[in-house]
């Protein structure tokens, strides 16, 4: 499966330059699992570029108790 994320750019600039290991979402595709690719969206909103910049594999899938529930979230290889 290839699913398209919408990520900022300074977000995406992390992951691009490995600052960034984990991409946290408040929900995940039922179908989504490990070796699957995501495109990274940069939205205008914050100096992004309308564009897809990038991509992901997914590496593995945690879940954190953040706050007011689980959070999970995506392990970049």
């Amino acid at each position: 499966m290839n699913i398209i994320y919408p990520i900022y750019k300074c977000f995406a600039n992390q992951i691009f330059e490995g600052q960034k290991p984990f991409e946290f979402r408040r929900k995940l595709p039922a179908d989504l699992k490990i070796g699957d690719k995501v495109y990274i969206y940069e939205p205008a909103k914050k100096g992004g570029s309308k564009m897809v910049v990038g991509e992901f594999t997914v590496g593995g899938f945690f879940k954190s108790n953040y706050r007011l529930g689980c959070v999970p979230f995506i392990e970049y290889f």
